[in-house]
């Protein structure tokens, strides 16, 4: 006997999210960038982010591929992160922006992390180029192979 599919039953929150993302255009000014993905599944979000010069987010865009709890949760924390400072936006957790959607599917809710480990390896990148900028003829770590685009596997 097969298994039984499980269908999944998004909130209205959620919904709206996947069906028309936010903050998906380009910015100005862009300081960091971070990607995550769920590898085997393919699905991908890439956070661009102009921080201002005392720390504070100025600017997101989100660019979310993949299956709706991906894109949902993608379009809802670049929502939370903007005017936030590097500090309170790394404390988001993945339980509040599955709140922020109203929920998502139980098997679905690994998805909410994603942003999270795309804003990681945002600040990082961040924090190179400032680190570059602010001694432009160190190179000690210019040797590293860097990510693409600051991505993270989840």
């Amino acid at each position: 006997m097969g298994k039984l599919n499980e269908i999944d039953t998004y909130s209205e929150a959620a919904a709206k999210h996947f069906m028309s993302p936010k903050n998906t255009e380009a910015i100005n000014g862009v300081n960091g960038i971070g990607c995550a993905t769920s590898g085997h599944l393919e699905d991908l979000i890439e956070l661009a982010l102009r921080v201002d010069d005392d720390e504070v987010i100025g600017g997101v865009r989100c660019r979310s591929f993949g299956c709706a709890s991906a894109i949902a949760s993608g379009s809802v924390f670049s929502e939370m992160l903007s005017g936030r400072s590097l500090s309170q936006a790394a404390e988001i957790t993945a339980e509040q922006v599955i709140s922020a959607l109203e929920g998502l599917p139980r098997r679905r809710a690994c998805y909410a992390r994603l942003p999270i480990l795309a804003l990681g390896a945002a600040i990082v990148n961040y924090r190179e180029r400032e680190m570059a900028s602010s001694n432009p003829h160190d190179r000690s770590f210019a040797h590293r192979r860097a990510p693409k685009n600051g991505e993270v596997t989840l």
